[in-house]
């Protein structure tokens, strides 16, 4: 769960630090990220946290209109994350200067208008579970229960994506 915190967090922090791209070409950018594969991210973390995979929300626009808790869900917030990533970075590799830069002006978009923020409300959420007064270890069981150990989240899709990506960037800087 560390590993996955903390490359939200330079995720964030690294995003948050570049300059404004504006778009240069007229077409839409290619997608890489299928219905299925967002699918498989999504279970996968919602079955390694099981019943701790929901959290409420409180910077929704829907509270303003709701008058029940906003319940938002991290593996479904992850996956959104993982698909703007898997985008941008698949763009980027493609490597025409123009595609590499609408691709950074894309995903710069999308952290400012979406996935930034839901990356600290799974950052919120994480910090939680993970230094929250709930103790982990004692499940009430249930067949979502992941077990008795907290996730091993080192090897999941989106901490070894976020990991390629901090080695490129370093890659790059150096």
């Amino acid at each position: 769960m560390r590993s996955v915190r903390l490359s939200l967090l330079r995720l964030y922090h690294d995003f948050s630090l570049i300059p404004p791209f504006e778009a240069v070409l007229d077409e839409p950018l290619e997608k890489f990220v299928t219905e299925v594969e967002w699918n498989s991210i999504r279970d996968s973390v919602m079955h390694l946290l099981g019943r701790f995979n929901e959290y409420l929300e409180v910077f929704d626009e829907r509270m303003r209109e709701s008058e029940t808790p906003v319940v938002c869900s991290i593996a479904e917030d992850m996956a959104d994350i993982y698909q703007d990533i898997k985008d941008f970075v698949s763009l980027y590799h493609i490597g025409t200067p123009d595609i590499m830069n609408d691709a950074l002006a894309e995903c710069q978009e999308h952290f400012i208008d979406y996935w930034g923020q839901k990356a600290v409300n799974v950052l919120r959420a994480l910090h939680n579970l993970e230094f929250g007064s709930e103790n982990l270890d004692e499940y009430a069981g249930g067949e979502d229960a992941p077990g008795n150990d907290l996730p091993d989240t080192d090897n999941w899709i989106i901490s070894r994506r976020m990991r390629e990506y901090g080695k490129e960037q370093n890659d790059e800087l150096f």
